[in-house]
């Protein structure tokens, strides 16, 4: 009669009377009833009398709360009523999702999000819709998870699970747009070496420059976290003190907080061609590019080419086949001009950083990033950096309009 009943174990289980406690507070009225059941069931376990045969109180426990004691199943929730696109104003929609309401089943399209409904760990069933306008929703804001809450009428633990599930197919699907996608940008290597050539002849008017080989530019990026807690080694004593070697391992002491570092390689299209990471921030730019083999990657891609295309960074990194940077060992007069030219063009480095951070400011609040509580919320950096090229495919940015280089469009960036 009452239904699916979940019960679970308080961890507080001193007192009978705090050994089993309800998770679902529906069956408020029957409630008391089973309650005293498993206290009557605790009572006979403890006291070993049989008062009651087990198999015949199992029998009446299953009959009246529909519930066995030895298996718990978890039932499939439906969670309310079903947000779907027609739910939302178009402001809604713009200022929450960072679209517009045409564009949002392409999205479910290149999100690779087509099934009808996705099942969370709990059993709540959520609607490919939903999961999407929630991911969107919570990368959107950098403010408390309510403003989401209000928005789906949802409770705070639905709107978790429907974030991770958006996390994770996002990463299943579309992570290797942003770290092994060189195929498809390599024959558009002589298009982006033409726009950063025709805007240094426009800063410069020298036609010198027109014919340069810089076809992409890289640096790093920091994302601040939270203080990752500090709890003693793992088979130390009750008495050990907390591992700060923990905290320690995340800390920079020239920035003076907590991050994870990650580099990243931008087009003049304004697109992300390729992100490295997540590292931490005590380790060097070099030591990422290093790691990335940045240099190798660009060689192989153009093996047997005539025309070899490199990539620019700044001067704290060394220059290789493939690689440039404005750290030139007794520069000519005309290296000397395209390192003045390349500092003001390098901007757009940051522009890139700073279009992901004000579209999606949810990686810019340290607060929702406890690595220690949450281990997927390292990547949401990368999550974040796909949804921008997303926006950028369909909608274009600053940094493609500076260079006049249109981006691809959303059916080719994600192959659909």
């Amino acid at each position: 009669a009452a239904g699916h009943v979940v019960l679970r174990k308080d961890r507080k289980s001193t007192a009978l009377s705090r050994r089993f406690t309800s998770t679902s507070l529906k069956e408020r009225r029957f409630k008391p009833f089973y309650f005293k059941i498993l206290m009557f069931h605790a009572l006979l376990k403890t006291k070993g009398k049989t008062f009651l045969p087990k198999k015949a109180l199992n029998f009446v426990i299953r009959k009246l709360i529909n519930l066995t004691l030895c298996e718990i199943e978890k039932p499939i929730r439906n969670v309310g009523n079903h947000k779907s696109f027609d739910s939302f104003t178009e402001f809604q929609i713009d200022n929450m999702f960072r679209c517009r309401r045409e564009h949002l089943p392409l999205l479910l399209q290149g999100f690779r999000l087509t099934d009808r409904f996705y099942r969370a760990d709990n059993g709540s069933l959520f609607s490919n819709e939903e999961i999407l306008m929630i991911g969107l929703a919570r990368y959107s804001t950098s403010g408390a998870i309510t403003r989401t809450m209000t928005l789906f009428e949802k409770d705070f633990t639905q709107i978790s699970r429907a974030f991770t599930i958006f996390n994770k197919y996002l990463l299943q699907n579309c992570v290797h747009l942003i770290t092994d996608n060189w195929h498809t940008w390599q024959p558009k290597l002589p298009d982006f070496a033409e726009a950063y050539g025709n805007k240094m002849v426009e800063l410069s008017g020298l036609n010198e420059f027109s014919q340069t080989s810089i076809s992409c530019l890289f640096d790093c990026t920091v994302i601040q976290i939270s203080r990752p807690c500090a709890t003693p080694l793992e088979g130390a004593g009750p008495d050990a003190g907390p591992n700060n070697y923990i905290q320690m391992a995340f800390y920079n002491g020239w920035k003076h907080h907590h991050g994870i570092k990650y580099l990243s390689v931008e087009a003049p299209n304004g697109l992300c061609m390729y992100l490295y990471g997540p590292r931490s921030f005590k380790d060097s730019d070099l030591r990422l590019l290093r790691e990335s083999d940045l240099n190798n990657t660009l060689a192989n891609l153009q093996l047997g080419n005539p025309d070899q295309y490199c990539a620019y960074g700044d001067g704290i990194f060394p220059i290789r086949s493939n690689l440039r940077s404005r750290n030139i060992f007794r520069p000519t007069p005309l290296e000397v001009h395209e390192r003045r030219l390349m500092t003001k063009i390098r901007v757009s480095n940051e522009w890139g950083y700073a279009c992901t951070a004000n579209l999606f400011p949810f990686v810019k609040n340290k607060s929702f990033q406890k690595i220690r509580q949450n281990k997927t919320c390292i990547y949401n950096y990368a999550v974040a950096t796909l949804l921008r090229n997303a926006y950028v495919c369909l909608y274009e940015n600053q940094i493609s309009a500076y260079f006049n280089c249109p981006p691809p469009t959303f059916e080719e960036y994600f192959q659909i």
